[in-house]
């Protein structure tokens, strides 16, 4: 892998959702994965995930990167509070309070019912229900 002079100051853009990105040899890459391999090596298994120790995504400091499984790099968004669940998630119609509400109303309202009052789907309503969806919301 070519190193960079620095560092810093080689990412003028932002990528797609919020990464760093970078071009090296005229092929664009992210850049939080480059500086991973660059300080840590090669991926362990091409399935791990360059982690963010400090839960920025556009962040590239090599002390803050390292390989992890998708499972840990997902349980380290949970501590930092960046993962997109629940109402963080852009494409959610439910609020956490319409959630529990749905799940008190279970055996009282048919799902369909519930389903055209918060006009979601029947499948939705399903999902909270079994806790499919929303299983952490307490």
């Amino acid at each position: 892998m070519k190193a960079p002079n620095a560092f810093y100051g080689l990412f003028g853009t932002i990528a797609e959702r919020e990464y760093g990105a970078i071009t090296v040899d005229g092929k664009q890459d992210r850049a939080h994965r480059y500086i991973c391999e660059f300080v840590n090596g090669p991926s362990p298994e091409p399935d791990y995930d360059a982690a963010h120790g400090c839960g920025n995504r556009a962040c590239v400091n090599p002390a803050h990167l390292s390989w992890k499984t998708r499972a840990d790099n997902m349980g380290d968004k949970l501590i930092h509070g960046t993962h997109h669940r629940g109402e963080r998630c852009p494409t959610v119609k439910l609020t956490e309070d319409q959630v529990r509400r749905i799940r008190s109303l279970k055996g009282v309202k048919t799902q369909a019912e519930l389903a055209r009052e918060y006009g979601v789907a029947r499948q939705t309503i399903t999902n909270i229900h079994t806790g499919a969806r929303w299983s952490w919301l307490r």
